[in-house]
């Protein structure tokens, strides 16, 4: 009783911690996007010994070539047990350059055992990000309405079914200013 209250009240205040408002920023240079997991809840189980999770990320540049992640990296992924330690995991990030605009395609997915199964998708989300001038604009939509909706009409915050399996999530940008020297490694 106490773990489940645990999951709901980690789960309540990740959702009620969405409208915080972020201190303005004078310059994006230096300013790192992170895309976090803030909360992941587990409603119903796709499979009877619990689901093995993992997030599965791909990047659309404006001004470069498309690229994927996979959190936790392959071949790891979350049991849907122990989803209540999962939070506050950053799935994304990287500096947008000057007039740069990303295009994230966040999917949940169970994974199975290839080749005889394929991994199963809960559902996915859309993010656009691109700064205007010192602020950051999000675009948060949904191109699947069959297996994801809003929660309670919250930008960020989605329920994800897939074949007999539901979870709940909330997702968050954050900006982080980033250490010259690191943003030079990263360009080189």
């Amino acid at each position: 009783m106490l773990s489940s209250l645990a999951k709901v009240s980690a789960f309540s205040i990740a959702l009620m911690s969405l409208s915080v408002a972020q201190a303005a920023v004078q310059s994006t240079e230096n300013i790192k996007l992170i895309l976090k997991l803030e909360a992941i809840e587990r409603i119903q189980a796709q499979e009877r010994q619990g689901d093995e999770l993992y997030f599965s990320i791909t990047e659309y540049s404006s001004t470069g070539k498309a690229n994927h992640y996979q959190v936790p990296d392959f071949p790891t992924h979350w049991l849907s047990d122990y989803l209540a330690k999962v939070h506050d995991v950053a799935l994304w990030q990287r500096h947008l350059e000057k007039d740069e605009a990303v295009e994230l395609i966040i999917s949940l997915v169970e994974r199975d055992v290839p080749p005889w199964n394929v991994d199963d998708l809960f559902g996915s989300v859309k993010l656009k990000l691109k700064w205007e001038g010192t602020q950051l604009k999000k675009e948060w939509s949904i191109p699947n309405q069959n297996n994801t909706s809003r929660i309670d009409d919250h930008v960020n915050a989605f329920s994800m079914t897939g074949d007999e399996g539901e979870y709940h999530l909330v997702l968050k940008v954050e900006q982080a200013k980033e250490d010259l020297k690191e943003q030079k490694k990263l360009k080189n």
